[in-house]
């Protein structure tokens, strides 16, 4: 990979997005299989981002969530 250049880098990166891309479309064949795959990771990261803060106010005292 060290030999390659810096343009067939981002050639092979810009190509592995888009089969990727292409890979995910063919799998989410509904849009409501989409909208349910962006709730859930809404939801996970709102989890997430409560959990942090829980944190942050037991390790920092109630100031530091604010």
């Amino acid at each position: 990979m060290h030999e390659l250049s810096e343009q067939t880098k981002r050639f092979i990166d810009l190509g592995a997005f888009g089969l990727t891309g292409l890979a995910g479309a063919a799998q989410a064949i509904t849009l409501s299989d989409v909208a349910l795959v962006v709730t859930i990771l809404a939801g996970l990261l709102s989890a997430a981002w409560t959990v942090m803060r829980f944190y942050d106010r037991l390790k920092y005292g109630r100031g530091a969530a604010n």
